[in-house]
């Protein structure tokens, strides 16, 4: 889109002190990945799975080599929620039945990885966990089981 064609669509205001009129019309969107604005995220339901007032949505995986990252949203649907996550309370399994154990973890876009640590949910706000596996000795585009902590994500693909 060039730059007039962006102004032309921008909605036109007629304001006094008191009354605010806007002439706009609606249009429909699909959601664009944070890391790259042009490029769409599938309007695919992604796995999800709910435990104890915790929502754990997948969110996709990622390999590079022997490196898996995988991403899980966490919710909290009842209230404000704080939890402890440690490797032993996370797994995944191929599609071979072979397990892997997480070597750390990323909080949201926080750039350090981290063994284990406390998060603190907000009441319906989302909060990315990205998980790293490392030691991954096949090609994955998929896994039978990733479970996290109570959740249990299954028959995910990626």
């Amino acid at each position: 889109m060039n730059i007039s064609t962006l102004f032309k669509s921008l909605p036109v205001f007629a304001c006094s002190t008191l009354v605010c009129l806007a002439n706009f019309s609606v249009v429909q969107a699909s959601p664009l990945s944070p890391s790259n604005p042009t490029k769409q995220i599938s309007d695919k339901a992604m796995p999800t799975h709910e435990t104890n007032g915790i929502r754990y949505q997948f969110a996709g995986c990622k390999q590079s080599g022997e490196n898996l990252s995988c991403a899980v949203l966490l919710t909290s649907l009842t209230q404000d929620y704080g939890m402890y996550i440690h490797n032993n309370d996370v797994r995944i399994i191929d599609l071979g039945g072979n397990q892997y154990s997480p070597r750390m973890f990323q909080f949201g876009d926080y750039g350090n990885q981290f063994p284990s640590g406390r998060i603190n949910l907000v009441k319906g706000v989302p909060l990315k966990i990205v998980v790293h596996f490392q030691g991954v000795g096949t090609k994955m585009n998929g896994a039978s089981l990733l479970q996290f902590q109570n959740s249990q994500l299954k028959n995910l693909s990626f």
